[in-house]
């Protein structure tokens, strides 16, 4: 994760200069084969990224990268909440996403309804 937060950081200029670069696309599926070994922040880092650079990952990564975050429900903090809740937005192009949102937004709504 700290290597997309990197590049998300210091690309001003969105994914399109970093599409034809085939070491960006060996990351990606770096990324996509560590995903069921990743926690919550990995997660929402990698998210995150995506999102701030515009890089759509695909609907069959955000699906895995959605359900090992599901897994880890009770390990996000609220900046993790909003900054998923953020990228999912960013990503807009994912069902499986606005799916998961709901889901993570659900627990957050029933608590401050207590």
């Amino acid at each position: 994760s700290t290597a997309f937060m990197t590049l998300a950081r210091s690309a001003p200029g969105g994914a399109s200069q970093f599409r034809l670069d085939p070491r960006f696309g060996q990351l990606v599926a770096q990324a996509e084969a560590l995903l069921h070994s990743l926690g919550a922040q990995s997660c929402v880092n990698v998210l995150w990224a995506f999102a701030k650079i515009r890089h759509h990952p695909g609907e069959q990564f955000i699906e895995r990268i959605s359900d090992v975050m599901e897994r880890h429900l009770s390990d996000l903090w609220p900046q993790n909440l909003a900054n998923v809740l953020w990228a999912y937005a960013a990503l807009h192009r994912s069902r499986r996403g606005a799916e998961h949102a709901g889901q993570l937004v659900r627990p957050v709504v029933r608590q401050l309804e207590v």
